[in-house]
């Protein structure tokens, strides 16, 4: 089966675009992720 993708979204179903989600999908599922309260705790784990 085929699909047709518009071009402006052409850019999500890369394979460096899929392998970066892929990554970030498997971190989700490691655990590997930090949550912050606010922009200013996100901010300050920067330093």
């Amino acid at each position: 089966m085929s699909k047709l993708i518009p071009a402006d979204q052409a850019w999500f179903w890369s394979e460096p675009w899929q392998r970066g989600e892929r990554e970030a999908s498997d971190d989700l599922a490691a655990g590997r992720v930090e949550s912050f309260k606010n922009s200013e705790s996100f901010l300050d784990s920067l330093s």
